[in-house]
């Protein structure tokens, strides 16, 4: 139930701020802006990540089998492990930046609708065909993120790549990973039941 409010909050905080200021200090490219503090930057980055990551995978998380009494310390590792993939995205994006600063606009939505169709497909290939294998359901939450990085990651890059913080794609990606999941989950269920 804690995944679940978690979850609305978070998407319900994505609403607010995505039409005010703050927008721009949770973006995605808040660290490459010359025009915002480190610390600023740093703080507001790991806002905005966290939060698009408890909106899109706390309520697929809900679909990985895990122990019934989920706690901070649980919560804390699982955010924890997305929270670290996120700076290695962003430390990837902004290589990209460096290295493709003479390009042109063109050359940079080009590449961006690149990334965006190879993660994401990656992700729900990985999905879909159900190679994720969830950990034990005593497993603690950083195992689970580090699953879920390992099998969502792809998508939630394809997002910064190719439509950073849109909440429509956002929305369509969570839907996704979650058919997905509930597909596996039944086909789990079905080879057991059998």
């Amino acid at each position: 139930m804690a995944s679940l409010l978690t979850a609305i909050a978070a998407w319900t905080c994505l609403g607010a701020v995505g039409g005010s200021p703050l927008a721009l200090y949770l973006s995605h490219d808040v660290l490459g802006r010359a025009d915002v503090a480190v610390p600023v930057a740093v703080i507001g980055y790991s806002v905005g990540w966290l939060l698009m990551v408890a909106a899109m995978m706390l309520p697929v998380s809900l679909l990985l089998p895990g122990p019934l009494g989920r706690g901070t310390t649980w919560y804390a590792g699982y955010l924890g492990a997305w929270l670290l993939t996120g700076f290695v995205f962003a430390w990837f994006d902004l290589v990209l930046h460096t290295v493709l600063g003479a390009a042109g606009p063109g050359e940079h939505v080009a590449l961006r609708a690149v990334l965006g169709a190879t993660g994401g497909g990656l992700s729900l290939v990985i999905a879909w065909k159900g190679t994720a294998h969830p950990p034990r359901t005593d497993a603690k939450g950083w195992l689970h993120g580090l699953e879920c990085v390992r099998t969502c990651g792809p998508l939630m890059l394809a997002l910064q790549a190719a439509a950073p913080g849109s909440l429509p794609a956002m929305a369509g990606a969570a839907a996704l990973l979650a058919a997905a999941r509930l597909r596996h989950l039944r086909s789990e269920f079905a080879s057991v039941a059998t």
